[in-house]
């Protein structure tokens, strides 16, 4: 469940990104339904960071209850049946730095072509607009 969550808290930041480009798509049937399944990649999202969340907290709590103190006494950690901290942080990077991969250079013949054809409009997460606007 642990990279299950990583996924979908890291991994679906690049699928809305990519789908807020072609929901300004000039073809009207593509730029309908990115818009429709954004909703979905926002449901995802919010079902990964609250997963991460949640694993996290568990853990803080039965350390906590423990008496555990330190992080890296994962044996005692993982006796109480939660994940130790140091997976967790492993998972994070993992995910993270792939995700980060996902969104390629910043010079891409892939965007200049698509957004040259209109198929996709170059989009700004700042503040949620295009910026050819």
């Amino acid at each position: 469940w642990l990279s299950f969550f990583m996924f979908t808290a890291f991994t679906d930041r690049d699928g809305k990104m990519q789908l807020e480009a072609l929901a300004q798509s000039g073809f009207d049937p593509l730029s309908r339904t990115c818009r429709f399944m954004l909703t979905e990649e926002a449901h995802h999202m919010f079902v990964g960071e609250n997963g991460v969340r949640r694993v996290i907290k568990k853990t803080c709590e039965m350390m906590k209850k423990a008496g555990i103190s330190d992080p890296y006494d994962i044996s005692k950690i993982r006796e109480l049946g939660v994940i130790d901290l140091p997976t967790i942080q492993k998972k994070i990077n993992l995910h993270y730095s792939l995700s980060l991969d996902l969104f390629g250079s910043e010079i891409s013949t892939n965007a200049a072509n698509t957004h040259r054809s209109n198929i996709a409009n170059l989009w700004n997460p700042l503040n949620n607009i295009s910026p050819s606007s």
